[in-house]
């Protein structure tokens, strides 16, 4: 879907396609289809809109899952209200407006998506890995150290 949203996009804009910053709303502004139509960008504007809100709703619901386990709080719906609001607040301070935002995407974000994307996970494999493998060698351990063995003048079963 992405592949033909950006080709209708370049068809429609051509080579100007980068000079947007949102270039399917560009688009969907320039198609015409005699007087039944026209002015579709108004159904992109609603796209974007929902959009939006499924993906910071996913965000939220992610991070206060993630503050929740983290400070062992059994229900994440008790810190939802102060992340949200959090995050708002966060939003209006990080950038102005979009030109700032993609200016610092395209200068500074590659710096910063590399240990986050990549670096920060492959440690965190890492340790759950370790951890994983710890706790097997331990059960083993445990069962290992509990054999029960026969006594010879007896007959019964001891334990060591």
């Amino acid at each position: 879907m992405l592949i033909t949203l950006t080709m209708v996009n370049i068809f429609i804009l051509g080579a100007v396609v980068k000079d947007f910053y949102f270039p399917s709303y560009s688009s969907f502004a320039r198609i015409r289809l005699g007087n039944f139509l026209q002015k579709m960008e108004g159904t992109i504007s609603v796209s974007y809109a929902i959009t939006c809100l499924i993906k910071s709703s996913v965000c939220l619901f992610v991070a206060c899952k993630g503050i929740s386990a983290l400070f062992g709080l059994e229900d994440y719906g008790l810190i939802t209200i102060q992340t949200g609001l959090i995050m708002t607040y966060l939003s209006f301070i990080v950038y102005d407006n979009t030109v700032e935002m993609q200016n610092w995407v395209s200068e500074t974000y590659s710096y910063y998506a590399f240990p986050f994307q990549v670096i920060i996970p492959v440690i965190a494999w890492i340790f759950a890995e370790i951890k994983s493998r710890w706790r097997i060698f331990k059960e083993k351990s445990k069962k290992s150290g509990t054999r029960k063995r026969k006594n010879v003048s007896t007959g019964n079963m001891q334990s060591d």
